[in-house]
């Protein structure tokens, strides 16, 4: 008990701040968007120490994803389609060809 938070740990973190951030913002609170924030925070934190792990690239990937679809329903197209792109660049990193 009380050491560092396992990887499982964060991504259930995250995963509880996205689902929050989601019903915030179906309910036409924009403060959802502050709740993702945290979690796209954390996981670039985690991506820095395991910057080729698939898993934390697609939780990564879905957040910017889902940052942008927040913002696209604000009316900031441009910041919407930074973080469609920055989705897609992530997503593209966390594939693993298959030859």
């Amino acid at each position: 008990m009380g050491g560092s938070p396992t990887l499982d740990d964060q991504f259930a973190r995250v995963r509880m701040q996205r689902l929050i951030g989601a019903v915030m913002a179906n309910r036409g609170d924009p403060a959802g968007l502050e709740n993702l924030r945290p979690a796209i925070f954390s996981l670039e934190q985690v991506s820095r120490t395991a910057p080729s792990s698939p898993l934390v690239l697609q939780e990564l990937a879905t957040d910017y994803r889902f940052l942008g679809v927040l913002l696209d329903g604000l009316g900031d197209y441009q910041a919407a389609a930074e973080r469609y792109q920055k989705a897609l660049s992530t997503n593209l990193l966390g594939v693993t060809p298959h030859c």
